[in-house]
């Protein structure tokens, strides 16, 4: 496939796909792996980046320290707003955390749960003490770099 992109003119350097098992085999016989994100064409000796789809960068997240932030602060949060008038992470809502199939993909309930505004509402609910998970701060003080970035399914945020 690359070869024939080539052919009509197309100059590739990088190819995005999801982290489906097809496409694992396929970064595994590529040595595609997150500390190696490129390959070498075959033809044209030049590197091809891989990239993986948004929605999997999304919710691959850990904390430095090895810490998760799962869902059940989203939760808590969910419950403080429907306690009250005033709305933390106003967007945020049970449709973000409860979601299955191929809506699990959808990208902007992804960024809601990763904006400013929710880690906002973490850190000052945590401070006032309102939730009951332990490793806010964690998450909202960290600075998540490429060494956070999750390897199995069942981590951070694996929930859009």
């Amino acid at each position: 496939c690359l070869l024939e992109i080539g052919f009509v003119g197309f100059v590739v350097v990088a190819m995005v796909n999801d982290m489906g098992p097809t496409n694992m085999r396929l970064w595994k016989d590529l040595g595609i792996t997150f500390e190696n994100t490129s390959f070498l064409h075959s033809t044209t000796c030049k590197q091809i980046h891989v990239f993986t789809d948004i929605p999997y960068l999304l919710k691959g997240f850990v904390l430095p320290n090895g810490k998760y932030v799962g869902k059940s602060i989203i939760k808590e949060i969910i419950t403080i707003n429907d306690d009250n008038d005033f709305k933390f992470a106003y967007k945020v809502s049970e449709r973000h955390i409860s979601l299955e199939g191929p809506s699990r993909m959808n990208v902007k309930l992804a960024a809601q749960v990763f904006s400013n505004t929710v880690s906002k509402a973490i850190a000052f609910l945590s401070d006032k003490g309102l939730l009951k998970t332990n490793n806010c701060k964690d998450c909202v003080q960290s600075k998540v770099s490429s060494e956070c970035v999750s390897r199995k399914k069942g981590h951070i945020f694996y929930i859009v």
